[in-house]
């Protein structure tokens, strides 16, 4: 505990990882920080009004009360397709709201294996 003054600010959000990258089936990590000690924080899928929910989806947060900020790190478990696109972070507090916006992208299995026959069909044919 320290004996901190608190200055309550507009929230400020800044993406630690403009892009992510993962493949279908691995687990995708998306993270955001935000100044000015946000009471809400939540994370939208290509412009959908909710929150993502679901099982594969989860929300830590991250306090640094020696920097103050917090870090929002949404978790995507088995991503899928679907899952690809961008996803928004907002946060709010009473004096303001404020997102920034993270791109998951990646490819299928399929599509890695079908380029690594076709570099191995190259190989063999001397190219």
């Amino acid at each position: 505990m320290c004996d901190c003054v608190v200055v309550s600010v507009a929230p400020l959000a800044l993406p630690l990882n403009r892009h992510v990258q993962a493949g279908i089936g691995h687990t995708a990590h998306l993270a955001c920080r935000f100044t000015g000690h946000p009471d809400f924080i939540s994370w939208h899928h290509a412009g959908a009004g909710a929150p993502v929910t679901g099982s594969r989806y989860s929300v830590t947060r991250y306090i640094h009360e020696d920097i103050g900020a917090v870090d929002s790190r949404l978790s995507i478990d088995a991503v899928t397709s679907s899952d690809y696109g961008s996803y928004r972070c907002e946060a709010s507090n009473v004096y303001s709201s404020t997102n920034a916006v993270v791109l998951l992208s990646g490819r299928s299995a399929i599509d890695n294996t079908d380029r690594r026959s076709q570099k191995l069909e190259l190989q063999g044919n001397g190219v």
